[in-house]
């Protein structure tokens, strides 16, 4: 059985995760759930597994439906993104018409949220993966290869007649059961972190987030299981000395989230033979000068910090209240390593304009190298959403999620826009990256252009374009 794992097209450079998707006009991340759900596949008797990323080959939907054919294609495997939820139901429903033969699984969080209501209303999707998508999916193809019943498959939405039958989720407890990810189906080249050496992987440490910030999609779960330092490093080692990979971008929710472990990790990346660069996201408040030099020391060149807010109001809302002076004690510290620091910020309905002026001030006085702007989406499944759904209008079929008050609409998308270009309008700024600038002209160039055509674009355009988004 021929098994397809299919990165959907999009008319722009995007990132699809379980947890968000993203624009991704200034880097582009492998689709990681997709080459773990390809490794688990291809551990079942039988099946032949292919990966397609669609994005990072400039594949077109019409290329796609052809190869399908040409490859005799049984099955496909999607990961459907937040907010290109339409087209990418409209992809798999033209792929559907087109080879009505096969067999259509998809993942992700909106089919973990509404199974019932996704199959209701696409008849071309056969079966959803809810939750972690790996065992599921493996699963599933190996009881369709060998033509077994699927009706009492754990984690798996189907039909089974007129009714929508949704199997019991679970999490899994031992991540290092699952084989490393198949980075062998995709090319190495178009992946790439900006401003940062290449050739370019991701890898995830841990999953879960202990944090419980009410604004947050949960990643499976707020318990965090984390693989051994024994496994971790099988997989560097790896993807160093085969891959020659020279930046690892590690996608935990919190890599720094227990200090000990790493401290642990820190002192055996020093100790291996070879040099690869990394970079990691974590709270503000996780850190300290002990732990920042040992990160630096085991070769941690960028860190994403989740600030979202300098303000004690939203902080308590977003229930994501961190020291303030701690947080900007270290930054410093982090600039003094030589560890560049990238910061997430939020815009949100709730927001004033004095606290959205005193964000702006830190960011622009404190020794930030990037930032990221993002308007607040609150979605379904999250606390927010259960307290200020009454100003969003949200609806799955057709996909609409924005806030009720236009106005605020506009204000945020005003402010996200004058954010950036204070931010990376500033001389100051300009001056500190000639470094990069030396060493990553091509990012340097494509980077200011997609700054000033997002500067330049229509006030009315409202869906998200995060310029620097790392998540």
């Amino acid at each position: 059985m021929k098994v397809l794992c299919l990165n959907l097209p999009y008319k722009q450079s995007i990132v699809r995760r379980y947890t968000c998707s993203y624009y991704a006009p200034n880097f582009l991340l492998p689709p990681l759930e997709l080459t773990y759900i390809a490794a688990c596949i291809r551990q079942q008797k039988d099946c032949q597994v292919f990966l397609w990323d669609a994005i990072a080959l400039g594949l077109s939907i019409d290329y796609i439906q052809k190869s399908i054919g040409r490859e005799d294609v049984d099955v496909i495997v999607s990961l459907l993104g937040l907010e290109t939820f339409d087209d990418d139901v409209a992809m798999i429903q033209s792929i559907k018409n087109r080879h009505p033969g096969l067999k259509i699984i998809c993942c992700g969080f909106w089919p973990t949220q509404y199974p019932r209501e996704i199959l209701e209303h696409v008849p071309e999707m056969d079966y959803l993966v809810l939750g972690e998508p790996e065992r599921a999916s493996a699963q599933l193809c190996a009881a369709l290869q060998s033509k077994t019943d699927t009706s009492a498959l754990p984690q798996t939405a189907q039909r089974i007649g007129r009714q929508v039958v949704v199997g019991a989720t679970d999490r899994m407890m031992s991540i290092d059961r699952l084989p490393f990810p198949a980075r062998d189906l995709i090319p190495t080249k178009p992946y790439f972190e900006f401003f940062s050496p290449r050739p370019f992987v991701t890898m995830l440490t841990s999953r879960g987030c202990a944090s419980g910030c009410h604004f947050c999609i949960p990643t499976y779960g707020r318990r965090v299981c984390s693989r051994t330092q024994t496994n971790i490093f099988q997989e560097i080692d790896e993807v160093v000395e085969q891959g020659g990979v020279k930046m690892i971008r590690f996608m935990d929710d919190d890599f720094c989230y227990d200090r000990n472990r790493v401290a642990s990790f820190c002192l055996e990346m020093r100790e291996k033979p070879y040099r690869v660069a990394w970079s990691c996201l974590t709270r503000p408040d996780r850190l300290d000068e002990k732990m920042i030099k040992g990160m630096k020391a085991a070769g941690c060149s960028r860190v994403y910090l989740g600030i979202e807010t300098f303000s004690p109001k939203l902080q308590e809302r977003y229930n994501k209240v961190f020291d303030q002076e701690r947080c900007i004690k270290n930054i410093y510290t982090l600039k003094e390593q030589g560890i560049e620091v990238s910061c997430f910020f939020l815009l949100s309905a709730w927001q004033t304009q004095d606290e959205f002026e005193k964000d702006v001030h830190l960011a622009c006085a404190l020794p930030i190298d990037y930032i990221v702007v993002s308007q607040l989406k609150v979605y379904p499944g999250t606390a927010m959403f259960e307290r200020f759904s009454d100003d969003v209008c949200f609806c799955l079929f057709p996909y609409q999620h924005q806030l009720k008050d236009q106005r605020k609409e506009e204000q945020l998308l005003r402010w996200e826009k004058e954010f950036y270009r204070r931010f990376y309008a500033r001389i100051g700024l300009i001056g500190r990256m000639g470094k990069r600038v030396c060493f990553y002209p091509k990012d340097l160039w494509q980077g200011t252009i997609n700054f000033l055509r997002y500067m330049i674009q229509a006030r009315d355009q409202s869906s998200r374009r995060e310029m620097f988004t790392i998540k």
